[in-house]
């Protein structure tokens, strides 16, 4: 593997790690409204919550994208890697 190829996966692994803690902060700020909420937060925290769910769920659908993503990289690169030493 090349140093360009490293480079790509390096990155790729890093944007992995980056929205992979972005969800996990989010499902923290998501559970943390909801006790506060049950705490007697009344309704106001409500459309927060459902804003705060919705960005989750859209983090968790880039998490996966990404995943496919570097899975498809390492495909490539590996492909790449058994047509050189044939």
């Amino acid at each position: 593997m090349g140093p360009f190829e490293a480079q790509v996966i390096e990155s790729v692994i890093a944007a992995v790690g980056v929205l992979t803690g972005l969800v996990l902060t989010l499902r923290f700020v998501l559970k943390k409204k909801e006790l506060d909420l049950k705490r007697g937060g009344g309704d106001l925290l409500g459309p927060e919550i459902d804003a705060l769910r919705e960005e989750l769920h859209e983090t968790k659908a880039q998490v996966v994208e990404l995943q496919e993503r570097v899975d498809f990289a390492e495909r490539l690169l590996s492909q790449g890697h058994r047509g050189k030493s044939e």
